[in-house]
């Protein structure tokens, strides 16, 4: 029996594991990459934007009363606290989620980047540029004790 088990274990073990959406999403959408990129940086798509300026909440580190808190900066950036430390997960703090500064999707609104707290740490979770934005890196640099990255990110700090 026990030899069983281990059989299966190790079958499981050396089965090539890949993702399994659980909702049929086709591969091919039809669009061409060069189209879908054209349509992305100079097009703008109907109810693409909201309609007026958005309110949002300034944000207040003194509105963090909780062991953990979550605030959502916009796209993957987010403002962590846990315990009395603050982290702040893949910051893209600019105008543009692009790898332009000249093109591109805009902000709906101002990011607080001067209201942050100190960080424990930035995490980073890839090196895209909607994840790794070199100017909100250089913007954290002074108020941040360290930069969490993977293996072989690190090397664009």
């Amino acid at each position: 029996m026990k030899l069983l088990i281990l059989l299966i274990f190790l079958q499981a073990c050396t089965k090539a594991m890949e993702f399994q959406n659980p909702i049929d999403t086709p591969v091919n959408t039809g669009v061409s990459k060069f189209r879908a990129t054209w349509a992305l940086f100079f097009e703008d798509a109907p109810d693409s934007r909201p309609a007026g300026i958005q309110p949002i909440k300034p944000l207040q580190v003194s509105d963090f009363h909780a062991d953990f808190q979550v605030s959502w900066l916009g796209h993957a950036t987010t403002l962590l606290k846990i315990k009395d430390k603050f982290f702040v997960t893949d910051p893209v703090l600019g105008e543009r989620v692009s790898p332009f500064s000249w093109i591109g999707p805009t902000r709906f609104h101002e990011l607080p980047i001067k209201e942050l707290p100190p960080l424990e740490a930035v995490i980073i979770s890839h090196d895209h540029h909607d994840h790794l934005d070199e100017r909100s890196l250089r913007d954290l640099n002074a108020r941040t004790k360290k930069f969490i990255t993977p293996l072989k990110v690190g090397q664009y700090l």
